[in-house]
């Protein structure tokens, strides 16, 4: 018997803005929506899956209108997040924020991730009616992997932001020149390839397929720079 099949779609990825689109028999899943509502206004969606609060990763103007528009989506996120989504006009009946859900052949178990705001991953498994399961797995923005065990699943979309090496010349480079290095949070917020393609050697099976997603880039790091002189002046203002 064949599993389902799943088809998905990487609507944005990076410092600019995270989605990933899911469908899978009768489900439409969108997993973090940190992009302009007209990037995902086409789209038949079910379930919204959050992560954390970052601007890429959770879009405040695009989830008011998303929910305007579509009161039937049902949002599935830490408790962290709840009031956010309340704020932004999703109907209380509509938030769900328990670890595991079922959901008719959908199951859906959240698990912790290690970044500077609460954050988390997601575990999704799709039945077809029968024996046959089909098995999502989605972590990005963590600084580790090796708390969570995710054996054998059938899609992996996993962060692989950098590579070591070259992270640690580039930091020193910078610093070299008297510049600002976002790269030094990086090593300590995100995931490396070589962290990355070490947790999927010991996950993985022969039919997996496995996707890197929110690779860093120097855009993303100018980018990262002005959002955090933001929030640095934000906060002088404030104490």
């Amino acid at each position: 018997m064949n599993k389902q099949h799943l088809s998905y779609r990487i609507i944005g990825t990076g410092s600019k803005g995270n989605a990933l689109y899911l469908a899978c028999g009768e489900h439409k899943v969108l997993i973090d929506i940190g992009v302009p509502y007209k990037a995902i206004k086409s789209l038949e969606i079910d379930y919204v899956l959050l992560t954390h609060s970052h601007k890429d990763h959770l879009n405040i103007s695009t989830v008011s209108k998303l929910a305007y528009e579509n009161p039937h989506i049902k949002f599935f996120c830490t408790k962290y997040l709840v009031q956010t989504l309340l704020k932004c006009g999703v109907d209380v009946g509509n938030i769900y924020f328990k670890p595991h859900i079922e959901i008719g052949s959908l199951t859906l178990n959240r698990f912790n991730l290690i970044h500077d705001v609460p954050n988390c991953g997601w575990k999704l498994k799709f039945k077809d009616g029968g024996k046959q399961t089909l098995k999502v797995f989605y972590a990005t923005d963590t600084a580790s992997l090796d708390h969570v065990s995710a054996k054998g699943f059938d899609y992996y979309f996993i962060e692989a932001n950098y590579d070591e090496e070259e992270i640690v010349k580039l930091i020193k480079e910078k610093v070299d020149n008297g510049e600002y290095s976002y790269e030094r949070r990086v090593v300590d917020t995100h995931l490396s390839k070589q962290k990355a393609d070490k947790w999927l050697a010991n996950n993985i099976n022969d039919n997996s397929v496995y996707v890197y997603i929110h690779e860093h880039s120097d855009a993303d790091a100018h980018e990262r720079k002005e959002v955090e002189d933001e929030r640095s002046s934000t906060n002088r203002q404030i104490s």
